[in-house]
């Protein structure tokens, strides 16, 4: 067993019951070849694909084939008149994603000059298109916000605290955002990270970045079943939280859930930068499709932690009237290690670990 190999790096996902993998990602030497394949074809196999209304194509298009950025900045204005919700709603996330292109396409500074620049031209504007285009009337119970900049991850600080281990705020884990249900608990289904400049290849902080925010999900999700200890396990595996993270020319989107006893950490998607104007044509329709993907994910997401919060409260008045044992809480199945790495004491050795791209690495 992975759990057990004290040959296994003691920070290494396999260590601590998480199999890391998803669409292009080699497999791990700590399985064997064969079943890993095998799994991430299933998973693979399972994967949903999201596709905008038709209405909404011609918007795009006249945005997308704007031949200079004056006529780009017009045409992101001339949005078409609908009373239909859905497509609205679609037009308004079209329209913000668009306008951060925009900012992005108009800046006159490096783009790779430190890391803010990287998080607030590439990253924190199509995060807030996408939490600002959740179905918010549907969603009010939730109360979904972004929170960017040098974020608290709460679920951490909590669980930190549950295991007598934190002990003042250099124990506090601080992200680059936080997606936070501020009706809900204060309960977090999104964590975001940016490994320092665009175009940095430092691999050391990258990969650092990648497991400090794994163990960060994992704290994330063990808040949520604390919270609703009384909620049934197959209810609770249908809940996936996210970790965005942006390093060299890329966005990554991962996700964690627990399902067969088993903690899933899952590439999602993968999209590849393309800052220059004359790229539009391309980059247009790939960051549309990545982020409109996650906003339909995040959704679902919210889906979930309703169905986990009527589970919780069908269990906990049915428990009032159990005469004989009482059955396992979902705090009690769901107990990961939970781990804080810094970036002074844990980076060492971080590389070494992966997850890498395959077919380079296979």
């Amino acid at each position: 067993m992975a759990e057990t190999d004290e040959s296994i790096h003691k920070y290494s996902p396999a260590r601590h019951g998480i199999i890391c993998s998803g669409d292009n990602v080699s497999g791990s030497p700590h399985y064997p070849t064969d079943i890993y394949n095998e799994y991430r074809k299933k998973k693979t196999g399972t994967q949903q694909i999201y596709s905008m209304d038709q209405e909404v194509c011609p918007y795009i298009d006249q945005v997308i084939d704007s031949d200079c950025l004056q006529e780009f900045k017009k045409n992101i204005t001339n949005t078409p008149d609908t009373e239909d919700t859905t497509i609205a709603s679609q037009v308004l996330f079209l329209e913000e994603i668009f306008a951060a292109s925009l900012k992005l396409y108009k800046i006159n500074v490096p783009l790779n000059h430190n890391e803010a620049i990287f998080n607030n031209y590439f990253v924190e504007p199509n995060l807030k298109a996408v939490c600002n285009s959740i179905h918010h009337s549907k969603y009010n119970w939730a109360k979904l916000g972004f929170f960017d900049g040098e974020e608290e991850l709460l679920s951490m600080t909590k669980q930190l605290k549950r295991k007598g281990t934190f002990v003042d705020h250099r124990y506090i884990y601080k992200a680059d955002g936080v997606v936070r249900l501020q009706e809900a608990h204060d309960i977090e289904i999104c964590v975001v990270e940016v490994s320092n400049e665009y175009l940095n290849q430092d691999n050391r902080k990258i990969y650092f970045d990648h497991h400090k925010a794994n163990y960060g999900c994992l704290a994330m999700l063990k808040t949520i079943a604390d919270q609703y200890k009384y909620a049934s396990v197959d209810v609770f595996e249908q809940l996936k939280i996210y970790f965005v993270h942006a390093a060299d020319n890329k966005i990554k989107l991962w996700s964690l859930s627990y399902q067969d006893e088993i903690f899933h950490f899952w590439r999602e998607g993968v999209l590849n930068i393309e800052p220059k104007f004359e790229d539009k044509e391309t980059y247009q329709q790939d960051i549309i499709t990545f982020y409109w993907a996650f906003k339909c994910k995040l959704e679902e997401s919210l889906d979930a932690v309703k169905k986990i919060q009527d589970s919780h409260k069908i269990n906990r008045k049915n428990s009032r009237y159990n005469s004989g044992e009482n059955p396992k809480l979902l705090s009690q199945i769901i107990n990961p290690n939970i781990i804080k790495l810094t970036e002074n004491d844990h980076k060492k050795g971080m590389a070494d670990l992966g997850p890498f791209d395959s077919p380079e690495h296979d």
